[in-house]
């Protein structure tokens, strides 16, 4: 069986390594975006809901109004 070099085997591990830093980061930035224009549309949504403008949480109840 053929085996690679200490080298060329660290290197092998380097680029794995390289390209799983690199699909992480890009999913890191859509999930991200995602995130931003998923609380745009919350925004928008709080803002229509009675005319005026509420706080939204996330806990299931509405933020008491004032």
């Amino acid at each position: 069986m053929y085996e690679l070099a200490s080298g060329e085997r660290e290197g092998k591990i380097m680029e794995a390594v390289s390209a799983l830093a690199r699909s992480l980061r890009d999913e890191r930035e859509r999930l991200a975006k995602r995130l931003a224009e998923l609380e745009h549309e919350l925004a928008v949504l709080a803002c229509k809901l009675d005319g005026q403008p509420t706080f939204v949480t996330l806990g299931g109840r509405r933020a008491p109004r004032s």
